[in-house]
């Protein structure tokens, strides 16, 4: 079977989508109506063949047409072919500029649900499924997209929440429908924070045990009951796992002790909260670009005797410090440790100073996908947030999140105990069944 990767976009404007009818100079489905697409070449990637495409076939600049979101993309058999489509929405202020070529002969704006009246190329619909998003939910999914002051655990919570807004708004009357919405959603809301284990984790165990009991509910009511049991449960589970972190930290703290810590971790400041401990200082550092880290100093503050620097003077205070205690958004299959920017040269500079690096966090914030050796996406955000004027001939970096050696981090506290970088490996290995559902619904492709 010959495989083949393609884009599709399509152009909306007040609430209806343009659709093309092919001509008969096309090589597959002539006359057949269908969106604007392309074939993807060698060593491009969707976002800038749908470009091309948009110019080629519409005449519009790229001025002319505003990106709303791109899909979960879709693996359809056909014949000889295997396509893979990566679908896109673009909204159109101006529709009368569009332009067609010679690829097709006819052009109609529509409304979605007409679609299906329409003798379209193969699974044209449910492509448009993909990108196909209820206001409420993108508000949703765009929130935790902005938010710089959760930790991953709590964004993830919020995550399964946009997941039960979506089934309280969905209309759909079939289970398996309901579940296809339910991993579009979750698609966007993994690609929102895709540095943060913790948020594909909770997804990826949620929809797992969804399809799992796709044929024992009898209808949508009790289809929905189940996966937001399903929520809840996970909810406890990650209560019930912090609480446990919080009691495995204490033997390694003590009375009158100094406690270096950078940006805000919930893990972190509750694991201190919670210890009993007392007459504990606390060295916190800022976390630029947008100082994270004072959520971190206000929330111990009533206890604790509380200092608060820049990222620059980590080096200087950290021969003041006894321990030093970090969050995760995830733990790789190394044992190396993404967190905040800044945290590798804290860690070295503890590790200078003979002072031992502990990272807090639950079994889920371990990277599935790291431990069949892919590359890691790390964050970067907006140049304003780290300066707001332009500098000629200037580039302004903003890199979010980074990866800590193993090396320098002397043991990982988890709900199953102090482990060892080299121990996460094996621990990755039950995870697996759900790294397997997110790739069988396509997730990275």
């Amino acid at each position: 079977m010959k495989e083949r990767k393609v884009v599709t976009a399509f152009l909306e404007n007040q609430g209806k989508i343009l659709i093309l009818k092919r001509s008969d100079k096309v090589k597959t489905y002539k006359h057949h109506w269908a969106e604007i697409s392309g074939s993807i070449e060698a060593g491009e990637s969707p976002d800038e063949r749908v470009k091309k495409e948009i110019e080629e076939e519409t005449s519009l600049n790229l001025e002319d047409v505003q990106f709303v979101r791109k899909g979960r993309p879709l693996r359809i058999e056909d014949g000889d072919y295997l396509w893979t489509v990566y679908p896109f929405l673009y909204h159109v202020p101006q529709p009368n500029k569009v332009n067609t070529d010679w690829e097709h002969t006819e052009k109609r704006w529509i409304y979605p649900d007409e679609i299906a009246a329409y003798n379209t190329v193969p699974n044209l619909e449910q492509t448009l499924k993909r990108v196909d998003v209820a206001s409420g939910i993108t508000d949703a999914i765009d929130k935790i997209e902005r938010d710089r002051v959760h930790g991953a655990s709590e964004l993830s919570l919020m995550a399964l929440d946009g997941l039960k807004a979506a089934m309280g708004l969905s209309t759909i009357k079939k289970t398996d429908e309901l579940f296809e919405y339910l991993s579009n959603i979750a698609w966007y809301l993994h690609y929102t924070r895709p540095s943060m284990a913790p948020l594909t984790n909770a997804i990826a165990y949620v929809l797992y045990h969804s399809q799992q009991g796709l044929n024992q509910a009898k209808n949508v009511s009790d289809f929905t009951a189940y996966v937001s049991e399903i929520i809840d449960e996970y909810r406890v589970y990650s209560k019930d796992a912090s609480d446990i972190i919080y009691r495995n930290a204490q033997n390694l703290l003590s009375d009158n002790m100094t406690i270096f810590t950078h940006s805000y971790s919930s893990t972190v400041v509750n694991t201190i909260l919670e210890s009993g401990r007392k007459n504990l200082n606390i060295i916190v550092t800022e976390a630029r670009p947008l100082n994270e880290g004072v959520k971190t100093a206000n929330s111990l503050s009533q206890e604790y005797n509380v200092t608060l620097i820049t990222d620059a003077q980590a080096g200087y205070f950290m021969n003041n410090a006894d321990i030093v205690l970090m969050g995760a958004d995830s733990v790789l299959s190394d044992g190396s440790v993404i967190n905040k920017i800044g945290t590798y040269l804290i860690a070295l500079a503890a590790q200078k100073q003979k002072i031992p690096v502990y990272t807090l966090c639950q079994t889920n914030k371990f990277h599935l996908k790291s431990g069949n050796g892919e590359a890691i996406e790390l964050e970067e955000k907006e140049k304003q947030e780290v300066i707001s004027e332009n500098i000629p001939n200037v580039s302004v970096r903003n890199i979010y999140f980074e990866i800590t050696p193993a090396e320098l981090i002397s043991g990982i506290i988890t709900e199953e105990g102090v482990l060892k970088p080299a121990d996460i490996l094996a621990k990755l290995k039950r995870w697996q069944k759900f790294l397997a559902c997110l790739e069988n619904l396509n997730f990275f492709c």
